[in-house]
């Protein structure tokens, strides 16, 4: 047998397979009394007689249901409630910690232009005293060149004389 044929008698045997497990979920379909429907849904619609009521098991059962959730509900609340006041917390420290650097800015802003006032005057300073000994220089070199001038003429005169005298 080759292998192309055991591979053709493998599809024949599970094809076989799967119509026999189809007819047997047929047959078990149909010997189930009740709808389709309610095999689909999992819940069961055959309505109860009027005046019924559910039984003490029934009740208890759903008596410890409410109980676990309301155990529940009670223990997201209390988380609820500390994240919360985290919040709120971490939200108060987020503004003092704005408040603290808007603080700092003012004072470093009022440091800086003190500091700049300061610099300004220091710079006005410095330029009117440059101002006055420039002025005060150019008065000196003015007087040495006044009185200069009254000797320098008669050194010229002197020169001059020099001059004529070796000139002869």
């Amino acid at each position: 047998m080759t292998s192309k044929q055991r591979l053709q008698k493998k599809r024949k045997a599970w094809k076989e397979r799967k119509k026999a497990h189809r007819k047997a979920a047929a047959n078990t379909k149909a010997s189930q009394p009740g709808s389709d429907d309610s095999k689909s849904t999992g819940v069961n619609i055959t309505p109860k007689p009027e005046g019924a009521r559910p039984s003490e098991n029934n009740l208890q059962r759903t008596e410890e249901r409410l109980n676990q959730i309301e155990s529940r509900l009670s223990k997201y609340d209390l988380k609820w409630t500390a994240y919360m006041h985290n919040l709120r917390r971490q939200l108060k420290v987020e503004d003092a910690q704005h408040e603290i650097n808007n603080r700092h800015v003012g004072l470093v802003a009022k440091v800086g232009n003190k500091l700049l006032d300061e610099i300004t005057g220091l710079k006005n300073t410095v330029n009117s005293l440059k101002e006055s000994r420039a002025n005060d220089f150019k008065d000196m070199v003015v007087e040495e060149m006044e009185e200069g001038d009254e000797g320098d003429d008669e050194d010229e005169s002197e020169e001059e004389e020099l001059v004529i005298a070796l000139g002869e």
